[in-house]
């Protein structure tokens, strides 16, 4: 069993939601974007970065056309958004296979790559679940599931924690800047 069908075994089928079958045949996704999303699915909340629910408009699952900066037409497959910030939302680029955060807002709109595939993302969005959902006993035990994910996303996904100013390098350290105030 993968690790992406265990955390969502231990999350429960009730707290995940997957794209229609029909639907996503006429997306043009990848053999394993397809499976993550239709057969795997996304958490309905992962604490405080993710909410497969969102406010406004674009909607969850919904497509839009957009023109990269060298020209490159493409699909967004949005996915989902962050749980206390509204203006942001994650998306597919379907034509790469990475997943992407942006900005809604207009005057200075914002795009960042967050996970290079939309499995590692999953994955990490699942472990993220799953690690707000258990009570552990003490910091100590919260630092070291912080350290697992962190280890988790450099030997996956290396680009995703580039450098201390990407999403997932920024989420992790508030993370572990919580836990320490706490101790």
């Amino acid at each position: 069993m993968s690790a992406v069908e265990l955390y969502s075994e231990a999350l429960g089928v009730e707290n995940l939601t997957t794209l229609d079958p029909d639907g996503a045949a006429t997306l043009g996704l990848s053999a394993a974007d397809h499976e993550v999303l239709v057969e795997v699915g996304l958490p309905l909340t992962a604490g405080p970065v993710f909410a497969f629910e969102v406010d406004g408009e674009p909607d969850t699952f919904t497509t839009q056309r957009m023109t990269a900066a060298d020209g490159t037409e493409n699909l967004a497959l949005f996915i989902g958004g962050h749980r206390d910030r509204p203006e942001l939302r994650y998306f597919l680029d379907v034509g790469n296979g990475c997943v992407v955060l942006c900005s809604l807002d207009e005057q200075r709109p914002v795009f960042e790559v967050v996970n290079s595939s939309l499995t590692v993302f999953v994955e990490f969005l699942l472990r993220f679940a799953v690690y707000y959902e258990k009570e552990s006993a003490t910091v100590a035990e919260d630092l070291e599931s912080v350290a697992e994910l962190a280890a988790l996303l450099h030997g996956q996904d290396p680009y995703s924690v580039r450098n201390s100013g990407t999403w997932w390098a920024r989420v992790l350290e508030g993370l572990r800047s919580a836990l320490v105030a706490e101790d």
